[in-house]
């Protein structure tokens, strides 16, 4: 139980920062608890069901005005960009299952480690000017952000810390950037976890601890995203990304 409570707390306050809280969970079910990397992801993966719906009621206003008339270059854009995650993502997370466990844990925490630093490494390039929103959206933006947010799939590369990157790089405002990319994370969440049912994937912890971390994570994650959104905004995390990964690949040595 009380890992459960443990993985909630770190699932509830990292799912709002750019640095991979799939690959910090994964990281922490293999080399704290001594899960397998299937059922570390698996249970990575599940947990974000608890901060999806923290994400939900923080973002009902946003989620309800999707579906207005005026806003459908917003639905357009979430429709093609889960569409496209789907079609990056599906088979990424299928190799990542079933081929990883084959592959020694000496190479997995290797590579997360890995794609941490290139995570935080991709935060620091931003464009000069930010300018567009919501209004100007572009099948071209939903293209570019799916194919991103699909790479994310895998342990260590941070969904939002690329698909803002990437939608900065596009020249949305950063406050547009931050709330398009929290809004295309619903529909994926359910999507993910929807894969991880159809594929027969097991968590790693039972059903009390599974519950227990999910409702952690909710709770967590309700009371902490307001208040780290804002850091977030302020706060460059590549460097804290690029510290954990670092720390990652010296841990081998040890």
């Amino acid at each position: 139980m009380a890992e459960g409570f443990i993985l909630g707390i770190i699932q509830g306050i990292t799912e709002w920062l750019p640095v991979s809280s799939e690959g910090i969970l994964t990281l922490v079910g293999i080399k704290i608890f001594g899960r397998s990397l299937a059922g570390s992801v698996s249970m990575a993966i599940f947990l974000h069901m608890g901060t999806f719906f923290s994400a939900l009621i923080y973002f009902r206003k946003d989620v309800v005005k999707i579906f207005r008339p005026e806003n459908k270059k917003i639905l357009r854009f979430l429709v093609l960009s889960s569409l496209v995650t789907a079609a990056v993502a599906a088979p990424l997370l299928f190799f990542a299952m079933d081929y990883f466990s084959e592959i020694s844990l000496v190479f997995i925490v290797a590579f997360v480690g890995l794609m941490l630093v290139f995570t935080g490494l991709a935060q620091f390039k931003k464009p000069e000017t930010y300018f567009r929103n919501a209004f100007d959206l572009k099948n071209k933006d939903g293209l570019v952000a799916g194919v991103w947010q699909g790479l994310a799939v895998l342990p260590g590369i941070s969904r939002s810390g690329f698909t803002i990157a990437v939608l900065l790089l596009r020249k949305f405002r950063d406050s547009e950037a931050l709330r398009l990319s929290f809004l295309m994370s619903l529909p994926v969440v359910l999507g993910a976890n929807a894969v991880l049912a159809l594929k027969g994937f097991t968590l790693s912890l039972g059903f009390g601890s599974s519950v227990a971390a999910l409702l952690t994570a909710f709770v967590v994650g309700f009371l902490t995203i307001g208040a780290l959104l804002k850091i977030s905004r302020k706060i460059n995390f590549g460097w804290f990304a690029i510290f954990f990964g670092v720390l990652t690949l010296l841990s081998l040595l040890v």
